[in-house]
């Protein structure tokens, strides 16, 4: 009885342990589904840009007591000075810098009693200076006489920008006036004084063409004022 007993006990372990066999091959026929991998963020990085060059800022700029020359970024590269100042440093540098030499003459006599007078000549760019040896520098005064835009691609213009080609109008928005002798004048060395009929300011002389409507010439030195001394 008891072998009996056993056999049946061993027949009943090997009945389940199928049964759980079973179970799991069904579990492996239905496995749970994957979820997609997902791509990875495919959005551009934004280029960077080019940085912008800065502007040329270089200029022959023209005031009523002075002409200066600016520099690529801005910045007084040289200056002269009309009254007392020998030019020569002041054209060495702009010669430099437009790659252009002047023409260099000297010849005797010239204004305000002076003994010699020199011209340094480009086309459309003239500064003159007269002086006489015996009172030098005090005696010494320039004259700066413009008729074009620009020289070998430098601009040319007054201190709040106007220059040779701009309109009548455009020259009025920038500041220019008539003065009691002169049909349109600019950049005078006191404003408040623009429109005295007492005491006069220095100036940068307009020339206009024949129709009066544009812009010819520029002209300084020092003795342009709003009225009296031309």
């Amino acid at each position: 009885m008891r072998r009996r007993f056993g056999v049946v006990v061993l027949a009943a372990m090997i009945v389940v342990g199928g049964a759980g066999c079973t179970g799991g091959g069904s579990r492996d026929a239905d496995p749970t589904p994957s979820r997609p991998a997902v791509a990875p963020s495919s959005s551009p990085t934004p280029p960077t840009p080019s940085p912008t060059p800065p502007p040329d800022l270089s200029a022959i700029v023209v005031s009523a007591t002075d002409i200066t020359l600016l520099d690529d970024g801005g910045a007084v590269e040289a200056q002269l000075v009309f009254a007392g100042v020998d030019p020569a440093p002041y054209v060495s540098a702009l010669s430099a810098t437009l790659g252009v030499e002047p023409t260099e003459t000297t010849s005797p006599g010239g204004a305000q009693g002076a003994r010699f007078t020199t011209d340094y000549a480009w086309p459309g760019l003239l500064i003159t200076t007269g002086f006489s040896e015996e009172c030098l520098p005090e005696c010494r005064h320039v004259t700066i006489v413009v008729e074009v835009p620009d020289l070998a691609g430098v601009p040319i213009r007054t201190v709040s920008g106007i220059g040779v080609g701009d309109t009548v109008d455009t020259a009025r928005a920038l500041g220019a006036r008539p003065t009691p002798e002169i049909p349109l004048a600019a950049e005078p060395a006191d404003p408040a004084l623009f429109d005295s009929t007492a005491e006069p300011t220095r100036i940068v002389i307009l020339d206009l063409d024949e129709d009066a409507t544009t812009v010819a010439g520029l002209r300084a030195n020092a003795w342009y004022y709003t009225f009296g001394n031309l």
